[in-house]
Formats: C-alpha cells, sequence, structure tokens
C-alpha cells in the first residue's frame, strides 16, 4: 500500500462509503478499486494465516462509526432535536424550553399585582448504549476477502443506526399521553381523514420556524394519499407523484415521510413505531453522540474464527418539549 493511498482511506468517512459502494455495487472510484485489492490480498491472508498484526478489522470498524458518521444518517432526528457531541465521560443537563407564563393583570398606575413566574426546570438527558457482539469465521474471509469485510462493516453501521433511531422514535411516542391533546385516537385501521385533519390543525397551531412534517411506515402514509380530502388539494406536480408512486408529498400542509415496512430490524422490529403516525411542529429537545465506539478483537485460532466486541456506542436524548410532537394512535 503506498503513502498516498494509506493517506487518501485515512479521510473521514473514505472507509464508510468505500464498504457501501462494495455492499450495493455502486460504481467504484480508482482509490476504491485500490482498496478493494488491497484489502483482499490482506483479508484472505488473514483468513489462511488467523494473523491480524495490527487489528485492522477493530480499526476499520473504528473509523467507519465515528460520532460524525453516527449523526450523519439521522436527517430525520436531525429535524426534530438539537444535534450535538459530548465525551464519554461528560455530563449535560438540559434546560425544558420554558413558555411564557407571565400574567398581565388589569391594575391602577403604580399599582402592585400577584407576580408570576416563568418554569426554569432543568432535565438530565436519558443515556442509552449500544453493543453488538459477533464472529467472523476465517473460511469466510478466504471465500470474500473484501466484499466480506465490507459486508460486516456496512452491517455493523446499520445495525447501530437503525436501532438509534428506533429507541428514540419509541421514546418520542411514548412522551405523547393518551388523553392529552396531541394525542390523536384514530378508530379505523387506517388514517382519515378526521384523524389527519385534526393532526394539520394541531401541527398548524403549535409550528413556530419552518414547516411541519409528518412521519409513519409507508403502508399508512400510502393510505393518506387516497384520502378525500387530498384528492381536492393535489397540484398538477402532486398528481403526478401519486399516479407514478402512489404517495403524496404534503396533506394539508404537512410534509409526508414514509419508512419502509419491509427493511426491520435484526430482531424483526420496525425503525418507527406501528399503528401510529407522528406530526412533529418543530424541535423538541437534545440528541447527542455521547463518546466514540470501542472495537475489541480476539484472533479464536481454536475455532478458527475472529471475535468481534463493539461497545460504546452511546446517545443521549432529552425531550424538552413534547407539545411539539403530536401522534395518531391507529386501531
Amino acid at each position: 500500500m503506498n503513502t498516498e493511498f494509506a493517506q487518501i482511506i485515512e479521510q473521514p468517512g473514505f472507509i464508510n462509503d468505500w464498504a457501501r459502494k462494495v455492499v450495493y455495487n455502486c460504481e467504484l472510484s480508482s482509490e476504491d478499486k485500490e482498496m478493494n485489492a488491497a484489502a483482499d490480498a490482506y483479508w484472505k491472508e488473514v483468513g489462511r494465516t488467523g494473523f491480524d498484526k495490527d487489528q485492522e478489522l477493530a480499526a476499520l470498524l473504528t473509523r467507519v462509526i465515528t460520532p460524525d458518521v453516527v449523526m450523519a444518517p439521522g436527517e430525520l432526528l436531525g429535524r426534530m432535536f438539537n444535534e450535538g457531541t459530548i465525551g464519554e465521560f461528560d455530563d449535560t443537563r438540559v434546560e425544558s424550553m420554558p413558555k411564557n407564563t407571565l400574567i398581565a393583570h388589569e391594575a391602577t398606575i403604580g399599582g402592585n399585582v400577584d407576580a408570576s413566574y416563568v418554569d426554569h426546570s432543568i432535565t438530565v438527558p436519558t443515556r442509552k448504549s449500544l453493543a453488538i457482539e459477533t464472529y467472523i469465521p476465517y473460511q469466510e474471509l478466504r471465500r470474500g476477502g473484501y466484499k466480506n469485510v465490507a459486508n460486516y462493516v456496512n452491517w455493523a453501521r446499520e445495525a447501530f443506526e437503525m436501532k438509534r433511531v428506533a429507541m428514540v422514535m419509541t421514546a418520542v411516542s411514548a412522551a405523547i399521553g393518551s388523553g392529552s391533546a396531541n394525542y390523536i385516537n384514530e378508530t379505523s385501521t387506517a388514517p382519515t381523514d378526521t384523524s389527519m385533519l385534526a393532526l394539520a390543525l394541531y401541527l398548524a397551531d403549535m409550528v413556530e420556524d419552518g414547516s411541519p412534517f409528518a412521519f409513519g411506515l409507508n403502508k399508512y402514509i400510502q393510505a393518506v394519499a387516497n384520502l378525500s380530502k387530498a384528492d381536492t388539494n393535489k397540484t398538477d406536480t402532486e398528481k403526478s407523484m401519486w399516479f407514478s408512486k402512489g404517495f403524496l408529498p404534503f396533506y394539508s400542509g404537512v410534509a409526508l415521510l414514509g419508512y419502509s415496512g419491509q427493511k426491520l430490524l435484526a430482531d424483526g422490529s420496525y425503525q418507527v413505531p406501528n399503528n401510529t403516525i407522528i406530526g412533529v411542529a418543530g424541535k423538541i429537545g437534545t440528541l447527542e453522540t455521547v463518546g466514540s465506539l470501542n472495537v475489541y478483537e480476539t484472533m479464536d485460532n481454536d475455532k478458527e474464527q475472529i471475535h468481534l466486541k463493539m461497545n460504546g456506542y452511546t446517545f443521549a436524548y432529552c425531550i424538552a418539549d413534547a407539545t411539539k410532537v403530536a401522534k395518531i394512535v391507529i386501531a
């Protein structure tokens, strides 16, 4: 491996992009092809000898799953939370978004009135840590070389990312309690104009900056496109999208985002809550990546496999203003 190429693969994001291109058969650059050749020779030799001198596999995973990479895919989360990073041993406190609760009283000039106060309560973010342990047989390295290494690197990144999204979405949904103004009960098995208009009205009342949006599984977002109110509001562009893809980008001023019902977590669960459409009117709190990933690599020559333990994938979230979100709960 020449010095120039060694510097290229150290660039932030290079290994992550290379692994994705290999897994999804994307067009490769000259640097990607050089990476294939170097990695293929190296990993097939590791599969033959059971010896990874500098624990290169651990180094690859550590470079791929960095705080920057962890934050990057969360476009939806970025629209809901103020994102950032903190050190592994740092503590944070979040001030709940204060509401204007000052009361203006009718009074005589110079007279005193009852004092009113603004709540500046402090919340400690909830921390969650994820870990993965797995084994890679030497035989797989000899057979697939760089392709199998790229697979494992990409699978680990996706598993962490999807689990993080699922856990945060579950917390957001749980923050909207039954009986509150932002809890909309739908007695049908799909969203109706009644529930969607109620959601749109709530978000319109609560939005301050930007545009409100709603998300859920594709089966519910697609059903919204067929509602009568959606039909009367379709523009020519939206009609074209509806005829070609079966989806609409908006309903009553609310942007619609769908999640695949087929791209499940490895345990068979969804990334976003089932039987639910969640609407967002603005930033609801903070989401921070804590520290960085730790990867431990052990060569087990007796069983002819590499043991990988990945931990330290930690994030902290704080839902400081749940009134900025609403949900439709579908029967």
